[in-house]
């Protein structure tokens, strides 16, 4: 292989592995909840439930 050969492969690889990354960012985007969740809250919530089995 000459390192013509070596450079086209090695800059296909990295084409291919930004659209698989552009793919799995996607992916998590669709799976995530929405806009509306709260993480504020969804922490809180944690907290609440760590506080009341410590009380036992």
């Amino acid at each position: 292989m000459s390192a013509s050969d070596l450079i086209i492969l090695a800059s296909a690889g990295v084409l291919f592995a930004a659209v698989m990354l552009v793919g799995f960012v996607a992916l998590i985007e669709k799976g995530l909840p929405r806009r509306d969740f709260d993480i504020v809250r969804l922490l809180a919530s944690v907290e609440a439930s760590e506080k009341k089995g410590r009380r036992r």
